[in-house]
């Protein structure tokens, strides 16, 4: 059963079995067992001014999680929910599978990524955990601006 969590600088749903260890501009989550993290970022709030393109965001969310790749990823995905735009796409490293994933809302843009070693990318329980970050960049929220 998820619960909802406010951290303050962002809320979500969260899933059970994951650890949240907010930060300045980023929150940290770790699943209980210990395969892989996951980053959510607000410090790229304000990098996108409207109106926001899929691939926009995804360049401001790439250079977010360090990725260097020149072109689009793997399992293109794009939502509209509301007045929101999500989406992500997966990538490989030299030694990381990750999916990073961007929520932009008319509060301002917010880019997470999950990243676990490329050997367990297709392991059952990594898939599971890659849809658990699914849900939660999903119900991701920030605070209304402070006047």
């Amino acid at each position: 059963m998820e619960s909802t969590l406010d951290l303050g600088i962002v809320g979500f749903d969260a899933p059970p079995g994951w650890n949240f260890f907010p930060m300045a501009e980023r929150v940290i989550a770790r699943p209980e067992n210990r395969v892989g993290v996951l980053t959510i970022s607000v410090a790229q709030r304000n990098a996108i001014t409207a109106p926001p393109s899929h691939e926009m965001c995804m360049v401001v969310a790439k250079e977010a999680a360090g990725l260097d790749a020149e072109g689009p990823g793997a399992d293109r995905a794009r939502d509209h929910l509301e007045s929101c735009l999500a989406g992500g796409e997966s990538f490989r490293t030299a030694a990381d599978f990750m999916r990073v994933w961007y929520h932009y809302c008319p509060c301002g843009l917010i880019v997470a990524w999950f990243s676990a070693p490329l050997e367990r990318e297709d392991e059952p329980l990594v898939k599971a955990l890659v849809k658990d970050c699914e849900r939660i960049v999903l119900s991701v929220h920030l605070p209304a601006p402070v006047s």
